[in-house]
């Protein structure tokens, strides 16, 4: 199974340039001592996380989670930078320089603009 999403992902890096493809994956929390530390994609068992970890593999991973107000309302986004949020580590990383923000809205068009701005 590792192999075969490694293979996806080298198939994605291999297509056309103007193509822009987007994975979209579950996360599971990761624990210590009963509370959540952080998070990662989730998968089907110990073995596929030691072999292959897609957000190790990838040169931009988002991380989606909403941001309340103070009145409770929601907005939501995207995280673009690894970095903690109430003491949880949040799995997200992006090239230096392509987002100055921390948190984008949730619009997958502003990350292509990014990304084209970025790679050229």
């Amino acid at each position: 199974m590792a192999d075969h999403f490694r293979r996806i992902i080298a198939t994605c890096s291999s297509l056309r340039d103007d193509l822009n493809i987007f994975m979209l994956l579950h996360v599971e929390s990761v624990e210590a001592d009963g509370s959540i530390i952080g998070y990662k994609s989730s998968s089907v068992g110990k073995l596929l996380d030691k072999m292959y970890r897609p957000e190790e593999n990838t040169a931009i991973t988002l991380f989606a989670q909403p941001k309340f107000d103070d009145k409770g309302k929601a907005s939501y986004g995207f995280y673009t930078h690894k970095m903690k949020v109430n003491g949880v580590e949040l799995p997200s990383k992006t090239p230096e320089g392509m987002f100055e923000e921390d948190w984008i809205p949730n619009d997958l068009g502003l990350v292509v603009k990014s990304m084209k701005e970025y790679y050229g």
